[in-house]
Parts: structure tokens; sequence; C-alpha cells
């Protein structure tokens, strides 16, 4: 999965989707319960290693960048890390952090979604999560969960997300009725033209 080329054909779509006109009305009438099929088992126990190490931030146009997001340090070089790992754009992983939860850790929804990703708990231990609370072992689930659908739906981000959002089954069902956006992939991407416009270049 390390693969260079994929993460420039995913920035190169999300550029694209960015340009296209955004319709909020469009149907989302599905729960907001994130599955995946056959999930891997995360090692939590990576926090300290990727956290410690320097890590590579994400480059855009061959400019390093920092986005304007409220979390700390050292939990930034941690989505850092894991998105490198993961060949997952961080402005993507930041902007599905601002639509789930508002950047909350501690954010719980009805349904039992939990946390800066909204990862429901039942689901937690299949990947080695304790505490979906923690935002850390949050981000490692929620890229775990991400990675596998961009794996599954190489430089397609519209249908990554919306697996993500509703699950792969109703993603599915939508995919078959010709539905190939949702509000919840239409927000993603206003937050990340929002990301886009803040990010900060570094010297």
């Amino acid at each position: 999965m390390k693969n260079r080329f994929l993460t420039k054909a995913m920035w190169a779509l999300v550029l694209t989707m960015l340009s296209v006109s955004i319709v909020l009305g469009s149907t989302d009438s599905f729960t907001t319960a994130h599955r995946k099929a056959k999930p891997t088992p995360v090692m939590i126990s990576r926090q300290r290693e990727l956290t410690s190490r320097a890590t590579p931030r994400l480059v855009l146009k061959e400019e390093e960048v920092r986005y304007a997001v409220p979390l700390d340090d050292d939990l930034q070089r941690y989505a850092e890390a894991l998105c490198e790992d993961s060949d997952i754009p961080l402005g993507v992983l930041y902007a599905m952090m601002a639509v789930e939860s508002q950047f909350t850790a501690d954010a719980v929804n009805d349904e039992g979604d939990t946390g800066l990703l909204q990862i429901n708990n039942r689901y937690a231990s299949a990947y080695g999560a304790t505490d979906l609370k923690d935002p850390y072992q949050n981000i490692e689930v929620g890229t775990a969960i991400l990675s596998g659908y961009l794996e599954e739906y190489p430089d397609d981000l519209e249908r990554a997300l919306m697996a993500y959002n509703c699950g792969p089954g109703r993603a599915r069902e939508l995919w078959t009725e010709g539905i190939t956006s949702t509000q919840y992939t239409a927000k993603v991407r206003v937050a990340m033209a929002d990301l886009i416009l803040k990010r900060e270049v570094v010297e």
C-alpha cells in the first residue's frame, strides 16, 4: 500500500472534486455507523513509535503544509505519520474529523459512534482499540478503516467516503440506484476546501 502514485492520484481526484459544484440537498437517509466487512486488527501500541519519530508532512504541489486544526502538535504528528503510512491525504482525514465531530475527542452520538472520527464501539475490539475517546486510538482505527476503502476503491475518494459513512453494503445499494454522492461527501468536500484555503506553507 506504500504507493506514491496512489497518493498523487488521490490528490488529483481531491482537487477535481473541489471544482465541482456542491449540492448539499442530496439523498442522505442512511445511518452513520462505520463498518468494514473484514476488519484487520490494529496495533495501538505503535502510538509511541509513530509520535516519537521524525515524520514527513504531506507534500502538496511540492510544498510542505500544515493545516489549521485544533489538535495539539503531538496528535498532528501522529495523524501525519498514519496518513503517510496509509497513503491517505492528510487534508481528507482532517476534513472528516471536522464533519464527524468538529474535532471533539469525546464526542458520542445516539448510535454509539465515538470520538474524532466517530467510530462505532462495537467494532473497536476488531481493530485493537480499548478506548475510542482516546484520540490516538480513534485516529488509528479511523485511518485503518478509510485506508481499506481507499484500497478497495482506488482513485475514487467519493466511494471510499460513502463506504466509510454508511457502510459498504448500503453504499453499494446507493450506487446501484445511481446515487454517487451524499450530504456527507459534500460536507467533507466543503471542509477540505476550507482547510486548503487556510493551510500554512512551512518554510
